[in-house]
């Protein structure tokens, strides 16, 4: 018992924690914690070594974030060069021209938030940017969101059937209307005004990318 004590003692001296010398000598770390509990010099022992584990906790965040960054930044360099190498096959086609046009003109442009979304009141807009969604970023119809802005005044559910009629996606792909109180009592637009959106960091890295493409084609001819 006294030599086992010491060389706890021993290895308690040396920083070692409870874990570290019950696993050495085999002796339960509740005995050994029970032996030390009093000893301030093994509580200035167990200070050190969770300032120690702190420390290397925030180096091991650090590390997994820095390395979380790095596979991103690759992904979204894929997605780019994805990108590069299906512009010259879609570029002559009237579709992917006109949705890249409109999400130029109309689309929410800001890369970090990942939504691709327009807004329009225009069902032909509407109904062309989700067919470009659909066929050149091959997003399935469920992914596709709807969303309406419509005055106090307009039906909500009214509104919501016209735009399903117009674009044809189930009413489960529209989420709640935002209803906004105008300059004037009446209504001016019937309808409301449509966002399409969908949620892809793919899909608006490749957006961007071909926009930059198109425009650089536009400024060679």
């Amino acid at each position: 018992m006294n030599n086992r004590y010491k060389k706890a003692e021993s290895l308690r001296k040396k920083g070692l924690s409870y874990r570290e010398i019950s696993d050495r000598l085999n002796i339960p770390k509740s005995t050994i914690s029970y032996w030390f509990r009093d000893k301030q010099w093994s509580q200035d022992v167990r200070r050190r070594l969770s300032r120690r584990k702190a420390k290397i906790d925030v180096e091991r965040v650090i590390a997994m974030n820095k390395a979380r960054e790095k596979k991103r930044k690759k992904l979204y360099k894929d997605y780019r060069a994805q990108a590069y190498e299906a512009f010259n096959k879609y570029k002559n086609n009237k579709l992917f021209i006109s949705g890249l046009m409109l999400y130029w003109a109309e689309g929410d442009s800001k890369l970090e938030n990942s939504l691709v979304r327009l807004s329009n009141t225009d069902p032909r807009i509407i109904n062309i940017f989700i067919e470009f969604l659909k066929k050149f970023l091959d997003i399935d119809e469920k992914k596709i969101k709807l969303s309406l802005v419509i005055y106090p005044d307009l039906d909500d559910g009214y509104c919501k059937k016209f735009w399903f009629k117009k674009t044809g996606l189930p009413l489960d792909n529209f989420i709640k209307s935002q209803v906004i109180i105008g300059r004037h009592p009446t209504r001016r637009l019937k309808y409301g005004i449509c966002t399409v959106y969908n949620c892809s960091r793919e899909s608006k890295e490749k957006i961007m990318k071909w926009i930059d493409m198109c425009a650089e084609d536009i400024m060679r001819e």
